[in-house]
């Protein structure tokens, strides 16, 4: 509990967990407010143009909605949080701050875990709660047409994806010792994965199929999808166990 309270203190004073919160809520609002305003715009930008070919043009709706800022999570809010965490391990390591508790007595194992659970969980809390705040503005704005489970579903796998990210994060920081380097590999891996399975319709062997599944706003979890949890999970573990072999295989005391 010490080790999961010092991850806790950190997010805590580098106001990690507000610049997360911040950036996702951010999006989660802009979206229904362009929504919102888009319509305006392109009619006084094209005055002759009848409202009704601008409302067919449009069509905006809940559903499409919460797909747009679910498709902002993979542009921009990813890149967000992959330099955010950046310096979870890779900034520890460059200062030679991890030595302590690991003079200390305390395991690899036990300070990875404690960052996956400490981040983890919040990534998790903060995406299921940007969507319901985009479910319930969008729902505000126009009308509610998304049931709210599938909502909480989509949080729920867009949390997952992250967690992806942070294993990833975990991962290249103990390589590389950089936190810009770490966040950019991570990067190259998120984009690299989603790309190849987009391009041979791949995206249920691969974790971007996480993201894929939550725009489809179902309440279900099919097969396909188990697989990906499946897959996304044991990659996550795959990550870990390199991550606390590179640690306890690490020279403490060379010079970076």
């Amino acid at each position: 509990m010490t080790t999961i309270s010092k991850e806790i203190k950190y997010g805590m004073r580098n106001n990690i967990f507000l610049i997360l919160t911040a950036g996702f809520l951010f999006f989660a609002l802009m979206a229904p407010v362009m929504a919102k305003i888009l319509p305006k715009i392109m009619q006084s930008q094209f005055p002759h143009l009848p409202q009704e070919q601008i409302d067919a043009m449009l069509n905006f709706n809940q559903a499409e909605i919460i797909r747009s800022f679910l498709g902002d999570i993979l542009e921009i809010v990813v890149i967000i949080v992959a330099f955010t965490l950046c310096g979870l391990l890779a900034q520890e390591i460059k200062e030679h701050t991890l030595v302590l508790p690991l003079s200390s007595g305390k395991r690899t194992s036990e300070i990875i875990s404690a960052k996956i659970i400490v981040f983890g969980a919040a990534l998790i809390m903060v995406s299921v709660f940007a969507v319901l705040v985009n479910y319930l503005y969008a729902g505000l704005l126009f009308s509610f047409e998304v049931e709210i489970i599938a909502v909480v579903r989509a949080g729920l796998l867009l949390g997952l994806f992250l967690i992806f990210l942070l294993v990833s994060l975990l991962l290249w920081g103990s390589v590389t010792k950089k936190p810009l380097a770490a966040g950019f590999l991570s990067l190259i891996i998120v984009y690299g994965q989603y790309g190849l399975a987009s391009l041979f319709d791949l995206h249920a062997y691969f974790p971007s199929g996480l993201l894929v599944a939550a725009t489809e706003l179902a309440t279900d979890i099919s097969v396909s999808l188990l697989l990906t949890i499946i897959i996304t999970v044991v990659l996550c573990a795959v990550f870990c166990y390199i991550t606390i072999l590179r640690l306890k295989t690490r020279e403490w005391n060379e010079r970076i």
